[in-house]
């Protein structure tokens, strides 16, 4: 038999609007926050309670203060006492029901339980690097947001890692917790938690905690009997590979040291299964304590976030190959006495001058030549005196046995240093040519080898992916109104859908004003004589494209 719930306390700034529901030590209550028109959630505390009871709530309103800022933990905005003198939290509004509520309405699909229990992990396990064991992980402690992403609650019971080596701490869910947990002074460490969250997923898959009996003893003896010794059963369900029920397996040995050492491992093992399934790779937000260093540096008060995602495809190291910076192009050579570079220097081939191609050892890139760009060096024979590939012509100071640029013995200096300019000038322009001809070719047909392109890492880690347009979108006028109908091409639990009437196909009007939420594929609305509606598909905090239809008989 239930008790019946306290009354509603007087809360200044805060209006009372209805009860949400009792446990054990609590009532919670929704309130409206007076100015700001925002929903909250006010956990109150019962009266003549024990002491242990009141430091766990006031353990509690501390540890969620402290993790208010993840995204999947509920925000706690204030604390204080009643004017009655009862203790309450006012809390995220997260509207039921929560997963305990709805996986024994319909188990989740196996999607839906890998990406809950990663953003689960995630809280978990930054709660773990500040020192926090939670020890009450259940599915009736995993609310969702307004916007559908879960959230861990209710710290009432956590207890610092130092205290949980101790065996310190009271209370106990019988049904979710590690076998350790059952044993008084048995030390507690991060794997009990991974425990819990494993029984939680086990149990959003199949629809009833791991060791239920169906038409058996259930109590708590007799559960806590079954936690030791059963071995974890499958969850017979077709969909499930066998990655995940050896991943339940290990999460949920009889053994702390058996199991994932921490919450992120077992994220990351989720996230292989997620790959391996072809679906959208979960990311998972914990806390970076490297962080805090940077935030004394942080110019113009702005503070870096200390919450990071982790990367699903980044490993921990550096990837081979790509940790070391690629050498630098050799410098160009300065030009020589009497070099002319607006006259013969070449721009590089647009096509070249953004990618990265392998180049011959042998040929280095000189003056006036591109990547991929031959180069042609002058006979010393051709050399024009001071020019272009120039190595002097001794015959103009009239020495011995020496010859001019033109051939011939004993020619006098002047005209010697007229043909040889010439027959440079006629060397360059033949260069020149030739040069510009290899550079309009076509990239395919040059003859220098070319290494593959090297393709960049993805910056951005993989994400959830959006729901994907409506298709088959159909609208019919009826006299002053719309019928519209659509087909969600994937459809997941708890998508919704946004339309909006168009009163100009040419300027879209997509504003939250005029917007009309749908949950189901079929919808009637009133019309003022427009023929056009949007659709999209909404899921979580995402949005698809909008898909814009019209009623071809109108008008």
């Amino acid at each position: 038999m239930s008790r019946p719930s306290g009354p509603p306390p007087i809360l200044p700034g805060f209006e009372f609007v209805k009860m949400l529901g009792s446990g054990g030590f609590s009532d919670v209550y929704q309130y409206e926050q007076l100015g700001l028109g925002r929903k909250v959630a006010v956990k109150v505390l019962l009266t003549d309670i024990h002491d242990d009871v009141q430091a766990s709530f006031a353990v509690e309103a501390n540890v969620m203060a402290q993790l208010s800022n993840h995204p999947a933990i509920v925000s706690v905005y204030q604390a204080g006492t009643t004017l009655d003198g009862r203790p309450f939290l006012v809390m995220e509004h997260c509207p039921p029901p929560h997963l305990a509520a709805r996986m024994r309405q319909k188990p989740l699909s196996v999607g839906k339980a890998l990406d809950v229990t990663i953003q689960l992990c995630g809280a978990v396990e930054t709660a773990h690097r500040l020192g926090i064991l939670h020890r009450d992980i259940k599915p009736a402690n995993i609310l969702f947001t307004e916007f559908g992403r879960p959230a861990l609650t209710d710290f009432g019971i956590s207890v610092t890692t130092g205290r949980a080596g101790a065996g310190e701490g009271i209370g106990v869910s019988v049904p979710w917790a590690p076998p350790e947990q059952l044993s008084a002074g048995v030390p507690m460490g991060p794997s009990s938690d991974v425990y819990a969250i494993a029984a939680t997923l086990w149990a959003s898959l199949v629809g009833h905690s791991p060791f239920h009996v169906a038409g058996g003893a259930n109590d708590s003896v007799s559960m806590s009997a079954r936690v030791r010794s059963m071995p974890l059963a499958p969850s017979r369900r077709h969909d499930v590979p066998e990655s995940l029920e050896r991943a339940l397996r290990t999460a949920m040995a009889k053994s702390p040291h058996e199991r994932y050492d921490t919450a992120l491992s077992f994220a990351r093992a989720l996230q292989g299964i997620q790959a391996e399934l072809h679906q959208s790779v979960t990311t998972i937000d914990v806390l970076d304590q490297q962080v805090e260093a940077l935030e004394e540096d942080a110019p113009s008060g702005t503070r870096v976030s200390g919450f990071v995602s982790i990367d699903p495809e980044a490993p921990a190291a550096a990837r081979p190959g790509w940790g070391t910076p690629l050498p630098a192009a050799p410098a160009m050579p300065p030009p020589e006495p009497g070099w002319d570079a607006s006259e013969s220097s070449l721009p590089l081939p647009e096509n070249d001058a953004t990618r990265l191609r392998a180049r011959p050892t042998q040929e280095p890139t000189g003056a006036g030549t591109g990547p991929g760009t031959p180069r042609y060096d002058v006979p010393p024979a051709a050399s024009a005196p001071g020019g272009f590939g120039s190595r002097g012509v001794q015959g103009a100071h009239g020495s011995p046995g020496a010859h001019d640029a033109s051939g011939v013995p004993g020619a006098p200096a002047p005209r010697s240093r007229v043909l040889a300019i010439l027959v440079g000038l006629v060397v360059i322009a033949i260069v020149a040519g030739v040069a510009i001809w290899f550079g309009t070719r076509s990239p395919d047909a040059t003859d220098q080898p070319t290494a593959p392109e090297r393709k960049a890492d993805p910056v951005d880690p993989i994400g959830p992916a959006g729901p994907l347009e409506p298709t088959d979108v159909v609208v019919q006028r009826e006299a002053s109104s719309l019928t519209v109908s659509w087909t969600n091409p994937d459809p997941q639990d708890g998508d919704t859908y946004l339309l909006h009437l168009q009163q100009d196909p040419a300027a879209l009007d997509l504003s939250p004003k005029g917007a009309v939420e749908s949950k189901t594929t079929k919808i009637v609305l009133p019309s003022d004589g427009e023929a056009c509606v949007t659709v999209r598909t909404v899921r979580a905090s995402q949005q698809s494209e909008p898909v814009l239809k019209c009623d071809l008989g109108a008008g």
